[in-house]
């Protein structure tokens, strides 16, 4: 009896998922650049799933969402601040899941073009999002499960 230790890709969860959450810290410059860098060292080790951005322009900010397109299937982004710096990430790896955003009749005019131009660039959004913003999202809106 042959017992094979092979590695199956469909098996390890670290090619499966990531998520992008929204952090202000990373718009301070060194300390961005710094922090940038770190979470792609720790991406390459295999050791890390959550990470964080600012919409702030960024080189390096651009590698580390190169680096997620090209690792996960899909990356789950909590925040609509990136808006247009989501266009880096390949088609059919990006889902919205802001379950907690609110209603769009009451968002301002920045925050509506936040959420357009993040649902543009986002392939498909969880079930709580597109129940959150249901009268902003056609019902044939492609949806993923919620983390």
């Amino acid at each position: 009896m042959n017992l094979s230790l092979e590695k199956n890709p469909d098996m390890n969860p670290y090619n499966s998922f990531s998520i992008l959450y929204y952090s202000k810290a990373l718009s301070i410059p060194f300390l961005g650049s710094f922090l940038y860098l770190l979470q792609i060292q720790l991406l390459n080790l295999g050791l890390l799933r959550i990470f964080f951005a600012s919409n702030k322009k960024n080189k390096i900010r651009k590698t580390l969402f190169k680096a997620l397109s090209r690792k996960f299937q899909i990356t789950y982004c909590r925040s609509t601040k990136f808006s247009r710096n989501l266009d880096i990430f390949e088609k059919g790896k990006l889902a919205l899941d802001t379950p907690d955003i609110q209603r769009p009749k009451k968002m301002n005019k920045l925050k509506l073009y936040d959420l357009m131009w993040s649902l543009i660039f986002c392939d498909f959004v969880t079930e709580k999002t597109k129940r959150s913003i249901k009268e902003f999202l056609p019902d044939n809106y492609p949806t993923v499960r919620d983390l």
